[in-house]
């Protein structure tokens, strides 16, 4: 990614996330099942997500100066995913969010990234066919069988697998 003439990369080693900058490679951040562990100046900073039942990330909390918790992001969703903006604050860096998948703003399109395809939440559909979109020919192959609160996709490739659907 390109801004201001200086030219980003993110890489993905499993839970270790890399960032070169102008060909200088650090390590940005490590993702657990808790949250994640954000490289702060020399130092390390714990941020733990809280989330609701269809993994959605509600809020992100992390050590104050005081040693007490603290709010560092708030989210709010409407059902397919699409954000409450009035109702949202922060200012941590956290991209993990929707059903706790990475959002992804490359090119001002604000997509979640999850893993087989990348889900569009302003129209509430998947951007590509669902590879086991035959199977299923009565559901349209770009959405999760229209039920957002009941039914969530793990990667974007299981979307109508009875064994990858999860009932809440």
């Amino acid at each position: 990614m390109e801004n201001n003439g200086v030219i980003s990369k993110t890489d993905y080693c499993g839970p270790f996330v890399y960032e070169t900058v102008s060909g200088t490679r650090s390590l940005k951040y490590i993702i657990s099942p808790e949250g994640r562990v954000v490289k702060n100046g020399s130092n390390w900073d714990y941020e733990y997500h809280l989330t609701d039942h269809l993994g959605n990330v509600r809020i992100v909390i992390h050590k104050g100066s005081n040693g007490l918790a603290e709010v560092v992001q708030e989210r709010h969703y409407y059902p397919f995913g699409m954000e409450m903006s009035t109702l949202s604050s922060g200012t941590s860096t956290n991209k993990y969010l929707f059903n706790g998948k990475e959002y992804e703003n490359n090119f001002d399109l604000g997509w979640y990234d999850y893993g087989a395809r990348f889900y569009d939440p302003q129209i509430g559909r998947f951007t590509t066919q669902n590879a086991y979109a035959e199977k299923y020919f009565s559901l349209s192959s770009y959405h999760c069988a229209n039920n957002p609160i009941l039914l969530i996709d793990i990667n974007g490739g299981s979307l109508f697998m009875s064994d990858r659907i999860f009932f809440n």
